[in-house]
């Protein structure tokens, strides 16, 4: 490889609508150097295929979380077309089009997993899982995990051998976070929804794993403590039906706001006075870290992905609408505990999870892979 060739990677997801893994994958897509040419395979949704489109980034349309084999089979000439040296795949079903695609074009493959999510599987749905995830490690060069917990779950289902895994934290733009601002309609409704109330705020796709359900009861057990909380909820998704109906059965429909899925999140969060995490799983919550970088106090779930980033922090039992409830309760009366989350919640995000250290570490996870790539494809894959 000559001094002036980039290095060219192609990134796979099967997710571009708003969430943490697209956003994590699009950061990684248009952060890194000028040595790197950028490719993606996602499907068409909004917003992140349209931002790829700006940034003029040459863009394989892929199904919504499924595999195709006609799709498949078009994406093996894709990449065999443009020369690729590296894919990364991000999220369950982006990896399996990976890995075959790397056996198939004998290209070393990156995978991360965001989020190893199994638990609401049959037994045998589960045993099926595990399978096909060991089977595929053998095909990847490199596994990325974004926590430590992430990596330590995954080693001891033996989905991936120690060797083969990386921890590259997730990260984020504090300062770019912090000059995001929300319209003047959306200020306008916020501030008159809050008025003399304490605002308690989600953001999360509406699915099992974030836990919705549980926060909608946790918010009517709270009012039993303090009548003056409004709770409102950012993001959408399958589950937005059954949502509406927990909240019309707790009689909360005057207490929460239902605000869809929004590209000015950290500007919300900077008005909101606590945040609130009810998944019942997580890798390393990007919303987390961003309600941490503005300065918003946190309730969490405990559960490993959220243990990692809440040191001393108020983190209730999963699966407790009750227990969630008395965390919040105990920050509320205690704003001196509040103050010394949010200043220990700032600090740590500034050292250790910034979105350059992020960029910056996976940039040397593919130099380091391109040091040891072999003309032998049968050396990536032993």
């Amino acid at each position: 490889m000559s001094d002036t060739k980039k290095v060219r990677i192609l990134f796979i997801s099967l997710r571009s609508d708003y969430g943490g893994g697209p956003m994590h994958m699009f950061d990684i897509v248009t952060g890194l150097n000028n040595t790197f040419e950028k490719y993606v395979a996602c499907p068409i949704q909004k917003p992140f295929y349209n931002m790829y489109e700006e940034e003029k980034i040459k863009i394989f349309p892929l199904p919504v979380r499924m595999f195709s084999v006609i799709s498949f089979a078009k994406l093996v000439w894709f990449t065999k077309g443009n020369y690729i040296d590296v894919i990364h795949s991000h999220g369950k079903g982006a990896g399996i089009y990976s890995r075959l695609l790397g056996i198939l074009t004998k290209t070393p493959v990156v995978h991360t997993f965001h989020g190893i999510h199994y638990k609401k599987y049959s037994y045998w749905k589960q045993r099926l899982y595990f399978f096909i995830e060991k089977t595929l490690s053998i095909f990847t060069k490199y596994i990325i995990n974004v926590s430590d917990s992430e990596n330590v779950e995954g080693i001891q289902l033996k989905l991936f051998p120690k060797s083969k895994t990386r921890i590259i934290f997730n990260g984020i733009n504090v300062e770019r976070m912090r000059e995001c601002n929300v319209d003047s309609k959306t200020k306008y409704l916020i501030n008159s929804f809050k008025r003399d109330n304490i605002l308690i705020c989600s953001v999360a796709r509406f699915d099992y794993v974030k836990g919705i359900d549980v926060a909608i009861h946790a918010m009517k057990y709270l009012k039993e403590y303090h009548k003056n909380i409004k709770y409102i909820l950012i993001g959408d998704g399958e589950l937005k039906e059954e949502i509406i109906k927990e909240i019309n059965d707790c009689h909360m429909n005057d207490q929460v706001l239902l605000l869809g899925f929004r590209g000015d999140v950290p500007g919300l969060l900077k008005m909101m006075d606590i945040y609130l995490s009810a998944s019942r799983e997580e890798s390393m919550s990007l919303t987390l870290l961003e309600a941490m970088g503005i300065g918003v106090p946190i309730v969490a779930t405990d559960i490993p992905g959220n243990r990692s980033l809440i040191k001393n922090g108020l983190l209730a039992k999963t699966e407790c609408p009750r227990d969630i409830a008395r965390k919040l309760c105990a920050l509320i009366n205690n704003p001196k505990l509040s103050n010394e989350l949010v200043e220990e919640g700032m600090a740590l995000v500034n050292e250790t999870y910034t979105l350059e250290r992020m960029i910056r570490n996976t940039e040397g996870l593919y130099y380091e892979l391109l040091k040891t790539k072999k003309n032998d494809f049968c050396l990536y894959y032993t």
